[in-house]
């Protein structure tokens, strides 16, 4: 019996080891690059439109009054009154809506996500410079 037993050993350890030899490597995983897609829209496909601001223009007038003075017409005896005081006209400008500046694609609507370079707004970006 032992010889079975050492026949069966034998028998095992071979198939064990053959069993370690015929499994291949495992293949190493493909590499994917994953490359980020464009969302932005560049500046050369768009047209850059200024709205002007919208201002309110007038003035202020101001004013002190004194107390009148009055005058004798030496001729006919009659007394004028005669306004005093000073008064002041300055011009001012309020800006309602400040000045704007949208980019529009060839469908003619706006577009707000455009591809700018580092430190530049949407503002101060002129296409072709």
């Amino acid at each position: 019996m032992s010889r079975n037993l050492c026949l069966a050993a034998l028998i095992a350890s071979i198939t064990v080891t053959a069993a370690c030899k015929t499994v291949p490597e495992p293949e190493p995983a493909p590499i994917t690059i994953k490359t980020e897609a464009m969302t932005c829209t560049p500046t050369d496909t768009l047209e850059r439109q200024v709205i002007p601001a919208v201002i309110k223009r007038g003035f202020y007038i101001t004013g002190v009054e004194d107390e009148p003075q009055y005058v004798t017409d030496p001729e006919t005896g009659e007394v004028k009154e005669i306004p005093v005081g000073a008064h002041n006209k300055v011009p001012y400008e309020r800006v309602i809506e400040p000045e704007q500046i949208i980019w529009v694609n060839a469908d003619g609507q706006v577009v707000t996500d455009i591809c700018l370079s580092d430190g530049e707004t949407p503002e101060s970006s002129i296409p072709g410079q």
